[in-house]
């Protein structure tokens, strides 16, 4: 039995055991194809991370409400970008209208 180790695009590591050499063979083939796919969606999500999180130093709001438990960057961002102007609300009801949630 031999250990196959294969290594994606942003360094993580996938190690098989238990394989007879030319199975590694044949299972390297279908991977690497695969943990290429994986290491390019990883390094676009996380240009797609900076840039959003670059976006809500633009927006003292997004802080404020990521400090409720659950909302993230991502959350706090469609919430003051769907809002625009909060104090065109008379009050929070009209906010919940507005966001079809009443």
């Amino acid at each position: 039995m031999v250990e196959a180790v294969w290594s994606t695009a942003n360094g993580d590591v996938l190690s098989v055991t238990d394989v007879h050499g030319e199975q590694i063979s044949r299972l390297g083939s279908h991977l690497d194809p695969l943990l290429e796919c994986i290491g390019n969606l990883t390094q676009t999500i996380r240009a797609y991370d900076k840039q959003i999180d670059a976006l809500c130093k633009h927006y003292p709001a997004a802080e404020v409400l990521q400090s409720i438990s659950g909302v993230g960057p991502i959350t706090s961002l469609g919430y003051i970008l769907t809002l625009e102007f909060p104090e065109r609300f008379e009050d929070s009801r009209k906010v919940a209208a507005f966001a079809g949630l009443t």
